[in-house]
């Protein structure tokens, strides 16, 4: 999660009353080392809830947590809180601008997940549109969960998958959610038709006169 400075005190009550637990520096690294043993995402925490990767990485959080929160400072190759993660831990980083989230959300999903998806929450159209314009991905999800959103939902309209093409930019050939319609074999059908006729003088009339 990228956040606009402003923000970051509204948002961190926000999220500690929804149940997040903000890791201390090193209650975060400790989770870094639980959960990524050997720079490898472990196997043990994929799918568990916060209070279960919470006690394998030895951080003492409340009864109820849902989530684990740590600080991440740049889009960190080094840093798998940028990666990747199947379970309910986020890494947080603080921006001074809309314009700054902007471009590290392109840095992250540069390094991590080019063409994949990302999501914005906003009231303002021409943010959707910066970003939407700036990101390589082929998903924008907009005011809702992106885990839940990207695979098709009855409220945003998007094809239910389990496959979510990413376009030239991830390597694939298609940039959409992979659904029943992209199985079906199509047989086109193609008659001559009359070819459309020029009046050269017309379409060149305009840039003549202009040069003159």
């Amino acid at each position: 999660m990228v956040a606009v400075e402003s923000l970051r005190d509204s948002l961190r009550r926000e999220l500690q009353r929804r149940g997040a637990h903000f890791c201390t520096a090193e209650e975060g690294r400790r989770l870094r080392a639980a959960v990524w043993p050997g720079g490898v995402l472990a196997r043990s925490v994929v799918g568990r809830s916060a209070t279960e990767i919470a006690e394998q990485a030895g951080v003492d959080v409340k009864p109820g947590t849902r989530l684990l929160v740590c600080s991440v400072l740049a889009a960190s190759e080094q840093d798998p809180l940028c990666r990747e993660k199947l379970s309910p831990i986020l890494g947080m980083a603080h921006v001074r601008d809309f314009e700054d989230a902007v471009k590290m959300v392109c840095r992250l999903t540069g390094q991590f997940g080019r063409g994949h998806s990302c999501g914005i929450h906003t009231n303002r159209p021409e943010q959707i549109c910066h970003l939407a314009r700036a990101v390589k991905t082929s998903r924008l999800m907009v005011n809702q969960s992106t885990g839940a959103g990207n695979s098709g939902s009855f409220s945003n309209g998007m094809p239910f998958t389990t496959t979510l093409s990413c376009g030239t930019w991830g390597g694939s050939l298609v940039g959409e959610n992979v659904n029943w319609r992209n199985f079906l074999n199509y047989t086109w059908v193609s008659r001559p038709i009359d070819r459309p006729k020029t009046d050269w003088s017309q379409l060149v009339a305009p840039y003549v006169g202009a040069r003159a």
